[in-house]
């Protein structure tokens, strides 16, 4: 029965060390590449988040500018007030379109947009309330429709690109023709950015 020697005996347990070695650095890299796909996949998720809620508050917006109506009293039937205001920046206009359900039953509503900053935060929130003409506002429940907004710029724009910060304006008696929007939401470690212009009916 042959005998290991001293120096056959070191070099398995060296060629031992170094099998150990490797197999970490191997678990050490896959557990890395397991980690970034973990992570690319929930950025992904939050983006899709971002996005959806986005384009449903585009899609809705639009179809109640669509709708918008004259007001028959002396309130004016789309009010804007924006972020240099002293007010919270809003957006109230009169329409037959667009009920929080998603469709239409031909009456006529009030409906609000308004930013709100939360005091311990650094983004704003988009809130909304819909309620029938002739009622009092105070008995719509509001409802929360974006948060983690970064940048949220909309304006008035007339027949002659002019924009407005605010309407009805003293300079201008003629409504305008576009309202434009730029929205930049944020969760953790995603952005999403959408800007457009809705056209206003006439009448």
């Amino acid at each position: 029965m042959p005998i290991q020697t001293s120096q056959e005996q070191g070099l398995t347990l060296l060629e031992l060390m170094v099998a150990i070695t490797l197999t970490a650095l191997v678990l050490s890299t896959l557990y890395g590449v397991f980690l970034g796909a973990e992570s690319s996949q929930r950025q992904l998720q939050q983006r899709r988040q971002l996005t959806h809620g986005m384009r449903v508050f585009f899609l809705r917006l639009q179809t109640e500018l669509q709708g918008l109506q004259p007001s028959p009293g002396q309130e004016p039937a789309l009010a804007y007030e924006s972020l240099d205001s002293s007010r919270q920046p809003q957006l109230k206009l009169l329409t037959r379109s667009g009920t929080a359900a998603g469709g239409s039953d031909g009456t006529r509503r009030w409906i609000r947009y308004r930013l709100y900053q939360r005091q311990d935060a650094e983004t704003w929130e988009l809130w909304r309330r819909e309620w029938p003409y002739g009622t009092d506002m105070e008995q719509a429940q509001p409802q929360q429709l974006l948060t983690g907004i970064e940048q949220f710029q909309w304006a008035l724009v007339t027949q002659r690109e002019e924009f407005l910060d605010h309407w009805p304006h003293a300079q201008y008696q003629q409504r305008p023709g576009q309202l434009q929007l730029r929205c930049i939401t944020s969760r953790k470690q995603s952005r999403f950015a959408l800007q457009t212009r809705f056209a206003l009916p006439e009448f």
